[in-house]
């Protein structure tokens, strides 16, 4: 595995930036979603728990 720069990046070299952001951002946004699933049931928990005023 080579990477030379001239002037600018391989095809090969954009492709796998592009296949490694979105594998990122997939992860980042399942981890978001998580947590923002987890904080939810959080809040309706403690809604259930408090009286309905």
């Amino acid at each position: 595995m080579h990477l030379h720069f001239k002037g600018g990046f391989d095809e090969v070299d954009l492709q796998l930036l592009a296949i490694v952001a979105i594998m990122i951002a997939l992860g980042c946004g399942i981890y978001l979603f998580g947590n923002m699933y987890e904080a939810g049931e959080q809040a309706g928990r403690v809604a259930r728990a408090l009286p309905s005023f």
